[in-house]
């Protein structure tokens, strides 16, 4: 893949992530406008499960169209149903805007990822999805403060204006998108998916290392589900500050992404994954007994380590383990993998939680994600590094 080619990837992923990073101050944004906090969680809830909903679709209208023209088209897509946000204050049609939005949202996604999965080189698979995860990221630095501004100030309007904003700057960079590679060689990852038949679902199930990715990607999940939304109130109820673990495994997550990135080009990625979850289930297994700032600051630290890897190991799996007559549909179920970790995640450390105390979820999470990781390492201990399907 040429630099311009990457660039406008990475830029595609920025715009379309910042889009869903807006939404994070949208309940914020509901309750300024006195929207109870009952009916913000189904308009909340509706995009996730829209999104999670949307994934095996999105393997669909990829196949169908192709990839630039069902990227271009999802982007119209999602350009449409943001432009009614900038006005629209009522239950109903919000409900119906977000569902749709959330649809579009990770179809959009399926499509951007088989894209980068086709026309990044195996050589280079590693490291340039390590800084596509810093673009999934990076929107969180840039247009948080920006639109928690408008927010503050009142100016929902202003604050919506930007979901259409970021959808069409999507489009416009998805336009300079080249098509994938046309011919496979030692440096390409696939044949253009033009050229080859799309295999079927039942496919999916006889691939070597299938099932060990969906339990590495929704293992991944589960941790992040876990740690990145409740070890912040375990740490306030010992009266400590949270962003002594926050902060401190973000920048180490972000730093080894920076300084690390030609790493991921060596290891056997499939084989990798497993250790890297084994890492982060014994973090937060240990951050059970932290009591401090120094021991939040130094699980901060060792998490961030591990997962600042993880991620983009994660992204690269599915172009790893996958032929790419099959590289739509693999994508597709390592997302849903991936939602459904999310979606799970403060379901069960809310219900434990409330009945024995968070400390016992980060020590079952952790212990499980241990298991997994043994479980996943021995799963493709046969797997070569730059995809089992080219040995």
């Amino acid at each position: 893949m040429d630099r311009r080619t990457f660039l406008y990837s990475l830029l595609v992923t920025f715009f379309i992530n910042a889009f869903l990073t807006l939404f994070f101050l949208f309940p914020a944004a509901l309750q300024r406008q006195a929207m109870p906090l009952s009916l913000i969680g189904w308009v909340m809830g509706v995009a996730s499960v829209g999104a999670l909903l949307s994934r095996p679709i999105g393997s669909t209208v990829t196949e169908t169209l192709g990839l630039i023209r069902s990227l271009l088209v999802l982007c119209l897509g999602l350009i449409v149903v943001s432009i009614p946000l900038i006005w629209v204050r009522t239950f109903l049609p919000l409900l119906f805007l977000r569902a749709a939005g959330g649809f579009l949202f990770g179809m959009a996604v399926v499509t951007l990822t088989t894209y980068q999965a086709f026309a990044i080189p195996v050589k280079q698979r590693g490291s340039l999805f390590a800084w596509i995860g810093i673009a999934y990221v990076a929107p969180q630095l840039v247009v948080l403060p920006l639109a928690e501004w408008f927010v503050t100030r009142g100016r929902i309007d202003l604050y919506m204006g930007l979901a259409p904003l970021f959808a069409l700057l999507t489009f416009l960079f998805a336009l300079a998108l080249p098509p994938p590679p046309a011919a496979a060689d030692n440096d390409r990852s696939s044949a253009a998916p033009s050229e080859a038949p799309w295999g079927s679902w039942a496919d999916i199930l006889a691939i070597p290392g299938f099932w060990a990715l969906a339990l590495a990607t929704f293992t991944f999940s589960m941790l992040n589900g876990t740690a990145l939304q409740y070890l912040p109130v375990f740490i306030k109820d010992q009266g400590l500050i949270a962003t002594s673990f926050l902060v401190v495994n973000s920048a180490t997550a972000l730093t080894v992404r920076l300084f690390a990135y030609r790493l991921m080009d060596r290891l056997n990625r499939p084989r990798a994954i497993g250790l890297i979850l084994t890492g982060m289930g014994t973090a937060l297994f240990l951050l059970h007994w932290a009591d401090s700032h120094a021991a939040f600051i130094a699980g901060g630290l060792l998490y961030g380590m591990f997962m600042g890897i993880g991620f983009p190991i994660i992204l690269a799996l599915a172009p790893d383990i996958f032929p790419p007559r099959l590289m739509p549909k693999g994508v597709s179920i390592s997302m849903l993998a991936m939602d459904a970790g999310f979606i799970l995640a403060p379901i069960f450390a809310g219900y434990l939680g409330q009945r024995c105390g968070l400390g016992l979820v980060f020590t079952a999470v952790g212990a499980g994600a241990v298991l997994s990781g043994l479980a996943v390492t021995l799963a493709n201990r046969r797997i070569v590094r730059g995809g089992f399907w080219q040995s």
